[in-house]
């Protein structure tokens, strides 16, 4: 019997929340491919919290966690169409250590020693400030929560490493608004609801993560009709990028962006296998040599950014890890339910108006109904 993903986003009862957490030099740089944050290290610092947790005695699962982006601060450079990275070298001025090989080495203008220099390395980074909420399971948990135990998972994460940032107290937002605090959700879709409609508004102003796998094979049969050729890949690419087109009829540049397509970015899910499992300490130079190893490559996917006023349950914003050992297939699920799409006839009736206008010239306005 084959493996299959759990894509409904496993029961939790109460939702932690850590507003205004600011995280200093996260890596950018997520995947081969694409540029942003990952929702695999804020997957791999849920898991970390729930270690901690069962090692304090706490029977406490936590089953999913949402990330909402409040500011942001790419450490690059932006020209007009590209963009660079600001690098620096570590430490700035030598090397102290002579064992060290570096390739390249200055004169001192003083001593006229020659002084050598740490190489550069290139990495990403971007600063942070985010509100993570976590779905947490626990029989033994009251219906208003633990404040002191949330306040310990707020210093555990303190003490932690995110995505290969630091985690700081935010300098710009007041203290009162860094505080933990609970979300009781009921067993009823109508009462998790009802209860989520109020919460969210605290989660304001940011934009949250969503998966839209959904318009992947949307776009890939929009291109099919003009490339018989193209692949999910090709579909991939064209949703990662603004394609513009030159009409002859209006006589302007058009983007397959219109307004209102929502915010769309490419997105890393997850891992796929490369190779069978590989006994720990069987392979050169790998961190762990007591832990199996595999090869393994990205999965990529697009993502949307939303306002959490725009989302309806608390598992539209959540995010799960899912595994298939068959396959080896590691994948983040998410919970978000997009809007349904309008009926073909409706859809066939509006491009046909819309091709309809195109091939009309403009006309001057009324001047009665200026």
């Amino acid at each position: 019997m084959s493996e299959q993903l759990q894509l409904e986003c496993p029961h939790f009862e109460h939702m932690l929340v850590l507003p205004h957490i600011a995280i200093h030099n996260f890596n950018a740089i997520n995947s081969s491919h694409t540029c942003g944050i990952s929702i695999t290290a804020f997957i791999g610092a849920m898991h970390a919290l729930e270690r901690k947790a069962r090692a304090a005695g706490w029977d406490w699962q936590f089953c999913c966690v949402g990330i909402v982006v409040h500011d942001h601060s790419l450490q690059a450079i932006s020209s007009q169409f590209t963009s660079a990275l600001l690098l620096t070298r570590n430490p700035i001025k030598g090397y102290l250590r002579e064992d060290k090989k570096i390739a390249s080495s200055e004169p001192n203008s003083e001593t006229g020693a020659k002084e050598k220099f740490a190489p550069i390395i290139e990495e990403g980074r971007i600063h942070l400030t985010v509100t993570l909420t976590f779905g947490i399971y626990s029989e033994s948990m009251s219906g208003a929560g633990d404040a002191d135990k949330a306040s310990q998972v707020r210093q555990w994460l303190a003490g932690m490493r995110l995505g290969g940032g630091s985690v700081w107290q935010s300098p710009i937002v007041h203290p009162k608004r860094q505080q933990p605090w609970w979300l009781s959700l009921g067993d009823s879709p109508a009462d998790r609801a009802q209860a989520f409609a109020s919460a969210k508004l605290k989660l304001l102003p940011g934009f949250t993560l969503v998966d839209r796998s959904d318009l992947l094979p949307i776009r890939l049969q929009q291109m099919q009709k003009t490339q018989p050729q193209a692949s999910t890949l090709d579909a991939w690419l064209s949703l990662c990028r603004t394609n513009w087109e030159w009409n002859e009829v209006q006589g302007k540049w058009l983007s397959d962006r219109p307004k209102g397509s929502g915010w769309i970015v490419p997105i890393p899910t997850g891992y796929a296998a490369l190779t069978h499992l590989l006994a720990a300490g069987s392979v050169a130079n790998a961190r762990d040599t007591t832990t199996p190893f595999r090869f393994v490559e990205s999965v990529y996917s697009v993502g949307e950014w939303l306002g959490p006023h725009r989302l309806t349950h608390p598992q539209d914003m959540m995010w799960w890890p899912q595994y298939q050992h068959a396959t080896g297939l590691y994948r983040c699920c998410n919970g978000y339910q997009p809007p349904a799409p309008a009926l073909e006839s409706e859809s066939a009736e509006t491009s046909a108006l819309a091709k309809a206008h195109e091939n009309t010239p403009p006309t001057a306005p009324d001047p009665a109904e200026a």
